[in-house]
This record gives C-alpha cells, sequence and structure tokens, in this order.
C-alpha cells in the first residue's frame, strides 16, 4: 500500500513500513512545531525590540534547518553515497541546515517587518 504525504512516497509494510512514516510524521511535527515557535519569538522581537526573542527565533528555526536536513541526508543522500567519505556526509548535511535555517530566518524577518509595517502605515492613515 502506497501512501502519499506532501510529496513524499513511503512504501507502508508490515516490517518496517510504519516506523518510517511514524518518522515522517514526528520530523513533520517537530519542523511545524519549532517553525511556530521561530516565527512568534520574530514577532515578539520586533514588536517589543527585545535581542533575546530575536536570538530564540534564529535559534528555532536553525533547530528545523536541523531537522530537515538531517532527516533528507538520512533518507536521500547517504543512501545515494554509501562509500563516500566522512567529510561528505558530514559537511553536506550541515551546509543543509545552515542554509535552511537562514533562508527561513530572513524570509520570516521580512515578511514580520512588512506586516508590522503595514499596520503602523494604515494606523497613519486613519488619523
Amino acid at each position: 500500500m502506497y501512501l502519499h504525504a506532501i510529496g513524499v512516497i513511503v512504501y507502508v509494510t508490515r516490517n518496517g513500513g510504519e516506523v518510517r512514516m511514524l518518522d515522517f510524521f514526528l520530523i513533520l511535527g517537530s519542523s511545524y512545531l519549532f517553525y511556530t515557535w521561530g516565527v512568534r519569538n520574530m514577532f515578539k522581537a520586533k514588536l517589543f525590540k527585545r535581542e533575546i526573542y530575536d536570538w530564540f527565533a534564529y535559534a528555532f528555526f536553525m533547530i528545523v534547518g536541523l531537522t530537515i536536513s538531517l532527516s533528507v541526508s538520512i533518507t536521500a543522500i547517504l543512501p545515494l553515497q554509501p562509500n563516500g567519505s566522512v567529510w561528505e556526509k558530514s559537511v553536506i548535511p550541515t551546509l543543509l541546515a545552515i542554509a535552511i535555517g537562514e533562508i527561513l530566518y530572513a524570509r520570516n524577518a521580512r515578511l514580520a517587518m512588512r506586516m508590522l509595517n503595514r499596520g503602523e502605515s494604515e494606523e497613519n492613515d486613519g488619523q
């Protein structure tokens, strides 16, 4: 039986497929949880002008990048290069984690500033 979830096809068998599907949902759930915490702290940082919230947002987005990159590297990259060097097996997931975390942080920082600036401009137009 094939299950299709968010562009990933997982083959479910009686012996080990359920475990892979459970891992997929745990990765998806933890990524969603840390992403929402990152967005929440991003908005707190922009609203209250506190650096600690910005630092927490950055850390949460990096955790999301780490979670996604480790799952992608374990399920896709490492099986394709079983005889790859340790350097390749450690550098690729690390660079992927940093890239995903930085992209999420920059994207959400722009969106938060745009939303907060839109709210301020609407307040100024109403006066």
